[in-house]
């Protein structure tokens, strides 16, 4: 029941973040919108924006499932992949961007970083050590996620593949 309470404690505040602002909703409307008492709230979660880094992460591992099927990537390919699979979730990025929230998707990218660039081979990187590689999946991730940002922030005007060049050309030489 743990996983299915998550879900909609998830899923309720995603619908009140269409209508509030997230500092205006409080953990008793949530729960006054779902089958559930705050009791069952602080058993899944300490905090609302601990509801919202839990929808993140289910995403941010949906987007690794999505690059399950090969391991061959480029990085252009494989940030191809996440903006396209962000444009999937346009309504919630821009939910995460009006509310100064997008910090959690950096969050999540950098916690799942060594799996997601396990599908996309790089011989440099491969030759750096493991403090160096951390400095550069930070950078990463902090990347992507300012693209994120300016990309909600501009109304989704470039395509996913545009902005895959992008990302492509800032990495371009450390890949």
């Amino acid at each position: 029941m743990s996983s299915k309470a998550k879900d909609i404690f998830s899923e309720t505040l995603i619908k009140l973040l269409e209508i509030n602002p997230f500092k205006k909703i409080s953990i008793s409307k949530i729960c006054e919108n779902t089958p559930f008492v705050r009791k069952t709230f602080y058993n899944n979660f300490d905090s609302k924006e601990d509801v919202i880094e839990y929808e993140v992460e289910k995403s941010i591992k949906e987007y690794i499932n999505l690059l399950d099927n090969r391991n061959d990537y480029t990085i252009k390919e494989a940030s191809m992949v996440y903006f396209t699979f962000w444009l999937t979730r346009k309504k919630f990025l821009e939910k995460l961007v009006d509310n100064d929230l997008l910090h959690l998707i950096q969050r999540q990218v950098a916690k799942y970083i060594d799996e997601i660039y396990k599908f996309v081979p790089s011989q440099k990187l491969d030759q750096l050590g493991e403090e160096t590689l951390k400095y550069i999946y930070n950078f990463y991730s902090a990347g992507l996620c300012s693209l994120l940002n300016s990309w909600a922030k501009s109304g989704f005007e470039e395509s996913p593949k545009e902005l895959s060049l992008v990302f492509n050309s800032i990495t371009e030489g450390i890949n």
